[in-house]
This record gives structure tokens, sequence and C-alpha cells, in this order.
């Protein structure tokens, strides 16, 4: 299915955790499409898409938490919202490991906020939420399909798994139309979580010191726009197709985190150095990636940028990001 020209103009999107990695994007391009966005962000995020681009002056931003259902409320009533992309979370695995009370909280209270704040406002409005490849734990079959079940054992992919199966609820028990999205590893420039592989590692290499292979997990890894291009069919189909329904997006492209590191090694030209083991244990799902069968059969989306491209865009952004802020350490982010 083609994308529509004018669903986008004039209509009124809120999309939480907007200065985020993956939301920037999201709001980029909604912007370019003529969308009015209300964006909600909890703190700065000054290496996002949404602060380098200075987004903020083509949206409306709001400053606030998730966990306000009322804040939540008065944003829907207000912007009379016709469209939600609920993307607001604390994403970060080691995080959720040192405060799994808080990751859990906000992950799943607040994904009920969003959606019980619909229920009771209007069941009409669209609601596209976040979730992730984590959510489904650990299965011996690959790839992982919608109808695998949800098993997340650690913290992070717990709360995943949760919001996951209220967001299915809400659909089952009171008609919202909902559609939530399971995506691989997304990565792409504006990514502040130096702890993933693909910022970490090209600040490493770019001031020449040896990348870390924390593990050797199999991962497929998504660009960015293709992520954000599968959000925005998902959302454009929820009236005739997509309503009810859980996507996977992914890039069939199964790979490993050395492979990662070689080819973002050679992207940068810096083959002379040596990645290095980590003997730090971590909670890591050793092989896991995504059929995209049923979102290209539903919606016709596939993945367009291939994982060699997609290196050199993302190489390319954060170069230019670090020669703009020479005394750049990724610790002040912390």
């Amino acid at each position: 299915m083609n994308e529509m020209k004018n669903f986008w103009a004039t209509k009124n999107v809120l999309v939480t955790g907007a200065n985020g990695f993956l939301a920037s994007w999201l709001v980029k391009d909604l912007i370019s499409k003529g969308a009015n966005v209300i964006a909600l962000n909890f703190e700065p995020n000054y290496i996002s898409v949404f602060e380098v681009e200075k987004l903020e002056k083509k949206c409306h931003v709001v400053l606030g938490d998730i966990l306000d259902f009322n804040l939540i409320k008065k944003l829907i009533i207000d912007h009379d919202i016709e469209i939600i992309f609920h993307l607001g979370a604390q994403a970060i695995c080691n995080v959720a490991l040192s405060d799994p009370a808080a990751t859990l909280d906000t992950n799943i209270r607040g994904s009920i906020n969003i959606l019980e704040a619909v229920r009771q406002i209007n069941p009409k409005i669209g609601v596209i939420v976040a979730s992730s490849d984590k959510a489904y734990g650990t299965h011996a079959s690959l790839p992982y399909e919608e109808t695998f079940s949800l098993k997340g054992e650690f913290p992070y992919e717990v709360s995943k798994s949760c919001a996951d199966l209220i967001a299915q609820m809400y659909f089952t028990t009171y008609s919202l139309a909902i559609s939530v999205v399971r995506c691989g590893n997304i990565y792409g420039g504006g990514d502040a979580h130096f702890s993933r592989i693909f910022p970490n590692t090209i600040w490493r290499l770019f001031n020449s010191i040896k990348p870390i292979i924390q593990n050797n997990s199999i991962r497929d890894y998504l660009y960015v726009e293709d992520a954000v291009r599968g959000y925005i069919l998902i959302a454009e189909n929820l009236d005739s197709v997509t309503a009810g329904q859980c996507y996977n997006i992914g890039n069939k492209r199964p790979t490993s985190v050395k492979e990662v590191i070689q080819i973002i090694t050679k992207a940068m030209g810096k083959n002379e150095i040596e990645p290095e083991y980590s003997s730090k244990e971590t909670m890591e799902i050793m092989e896991q990636w995504l059929s995209n069968s049923k979102i290209m059969s539903d919606i016709g989306w596939n993945s367009n940028v291939s994982l060699e491209e997609g290196v050199k865009l993302t190489v390319d952004w954060y170069v230019k990001y670090f020669d703009r802020h020479p005394h750049f350490d990724p610790e002040d982010l912390v």
C-alpha cells in the first residue's frame, strides 16, 4: 500500500518521548508530511535529531512525564489529538537491571496512562505502541513471529512484555484503535545511549580507541528511517488493516556484534584498530531476529536500507557531530 499523500496534513499527533532516538526521526518525518506534532519530552536530549535539528521550532513541545495521567488527558483534550505514537519509555537494559522498579513503573504504568486516557476521552484515537523484540524473551525457533508468546525474563524485557499485552487487552476489551510495533535493534544518528554498539563503537574508533565486544550475540539491525517508515505505514492503515495487530519490523539479516563492528571499522577506515572482548557478563539473549512476513503481507513494508548503507549514514552523522563538538565525552551524558 502506498503512503497517503494528504493523510498527515494538519493531523494532530501526540508523540511521547519525542526527543528520544527513534521518536526524533519520527517527529522529523511527521513534520515534513504536514502534521501538527505535540511533542511530549521528559528531559533534554542534546545529541538527538530533535535538538540537533531544532525540531522544537516546528512543533509544540511539552515537558512532562508519561506517569502524569492528568497531563496526558489534558494534552489529548486541549490539542484534539487524533493519533498517538507512544514511544516514551526507559529503554536501556543496564538501567533496568540497576533500577527495575523505576523501569517497570515507567514502561508499564506509563503505557496504561496513555491507553486509559484514550479509553476515557475517545476510543477512536489511533494509538501506535512501541514494544520491542525483547518482549518475546527467548525462543528456540528463529526467526521470531508475531504469534510467539511474550515471555521476557529480565526487567526491561518483562516491562515490554507487560506493556505489549496490556495494549492488546485494550483493543480486545475496549476496541481501541491500537497497533503494537516490535522492532529489531534500531540504529542511526542521534542515539545518545553510548552503551549501545553503534554510537559506542563509532565514538571509540573516532578517537582511535579499540571498540569493545561485550558479547557476540546475533540480532537484526534496522536503520532508523526504515523503522520510521514502518510506524508511519501502520498508522496510515489503522482504519482498514492494522488495528488490533502486532507487527515485527526487522531487516531479515541476522548479524553478530563482531560483524557489525567490522562493518563500522571498515566504513571509518580504521581497519588497523582491532576490537577487544569484554570479560563482563551480560544478561543478553544470544540469538534473536524477526520475521517480516506479516507486515510485508498486510501493508507492503520492507526494509530499504542495507546494513552497509545504514552504517555509512550513521557514521557520517556521528562524525559530523563529533567534529562540531570536539570536547564531546559520552560520560557527560550520564
